[in-house]
């Protein structure tokens, strides 16, 4: 009775040893089969096919020795490598397969191993081997193709069926694009140009902005103070490029208001010392209560202008050659002096006053 699971089973068989073969090919130019044959692999150099003018790439054709039959070991080992078998299973199992190889050969006349060649037989009884047209499969050749390239012979032939109408035709087409890769090649030069100065324009006026930062002085207050800078804004504003302004226009925002704010104070400080010159000048000799000493005629003028604020009329600014004092009030005797500061003691502006006199 005919078994197909052990038919089945032998052409699994037979399968893998084409595998094993077309995989050793690959690196190693020849494979023996133990009991069939050697499998050698030529170099066949890059040709030319003179029957259609084409290039050939070099590629590796395979040949078949019926008479290599002694076991090298490499089939064996890579059956060991692939199953994880000892080697003497390794070689029972290629002896087996090898049999039911030939018993194949021999009822269907041929046997075709995939990507390697065909095998027949002929009428002596012995095998005869045809090679795949595409040659195996090799690494280092691996995506070179074929290609055509004329010969000077057909390009002369073919220049002089040309007619003079054509060939001038081509000439003309040559210079019109060889024309309009110059024009390109200058829009390019000019585009960058473009940038180039613009860049320096962008530089330029941030040094201009450096600078106007640097040389604008600030005003004198009394010839003895100096006041904080005050920046114009605006002049930023026409000097530097727009798109440099437009970005920053709540940085500039912050400058202005800082600037209306240093603006402001200046004008208080000028009010306070004016308004200290007159109370220097009103004033007349007796005893005062001092507030403050050894002070800055700056500091001095300030805070008198901060008392006043809060309710201290009587308070102003006295100045002895480098001495500069916060007075309060001008009494004509001690006594009338001391009683006005044992009224005034408890509040904080008076913390520690004492009396003297001014003349």
């Amino acid at each position: 009775m005919f078994d197909v699971s052990v038919c089945f089973l032998n052409f699994a068989r037979v399968i893998a040893l084409d595998r094993h073969i077309e995989i050793l090919l690959l690196s190693n130019d020849c494979v023996i089969v133990p009991g069939f044959g050697g499998f050698v692999a030529h170099h066949i150099d890059a040709r030319k096919d003179e029957s259609d003018g084409s290039f050939l790439p070099p590629i590796r054709s395979i040949g078949f020795n019926q008479k290599l039959t002694i076991n090298d070991s490499l089939l064996a080992q890579s059956y060991v490598e692939a199953y994880d078998i000892s080697y003497p299973e390794a070689t029972t199992r290629i002896e087996g397969e090898v049999s039911e190889l030939q018993q194949r050969i021999e009822n269907e006349g041929s046997y075709t191993f995939n990507g390697i060649g065909t095998i027949t037989v002929n009428d002596e009884g012995y095998y005869e081997f045809a090679p795949c047209e595409a040659g195996i499969l090799s690494p280092t050749l691996y995506g070179l193709d074929s290609f055509k390239m004329p010969t000077l012979q057909e390009l002369r032939t073919a220049l002089l069926a040309q007619t003079p109408e054509q060939i001038v035709t081509g000439t003309t087409q040559k210079e019109e694009a060889n024309e309009t890769s110059v024009a390109m090649t200058a829009d390019n030069d000019h585009t960058s140009n473009h940038r180039l100065v613009a860049l320096w324009r962008n530089l330029a006026a941030a040094s201009v902005a450096v600078i106007a930062f640097l040389l604008f002085p600030s005003p004198l207050v009394n010839n003895q103070q100096m006041s904080e800078s005050r920046i114009d804004t605006h002049l930023l504003d026409r000097i530097m490029p727009k798109d440099i302004t437009t970005g920053q226009a709540e940085a500039l925002a912050a400058v202005r208001e800082k600037s209306a704010r240093q603006e402001t104070a200046t004008v208080q400080k000028a009010k306070a010392d004016k308004q200290d010159d007159t109370h220097t000048a009103d004033r007349k000799s007796g005893y005062a209560i001092v507030l403050a000493s050894r002070v800055t005629k700056a500091n001095a003028n300030t805070y008198a202008v901060q008392l006043r604020q809060r309710g201290y009329d009587k308070v102003y600014v006295y100045t002895n050659g480098r001495s500069n004092k916060v007075l309060y009030g001008c009494y004509d005797n001690e006594s009338d002096a001391r009683s006005a500061l044992n009224r005034l003691n408890d509040k904080i502006e008076f913390e520690g006053a004492w009396i003297t006199f001014v003349k």
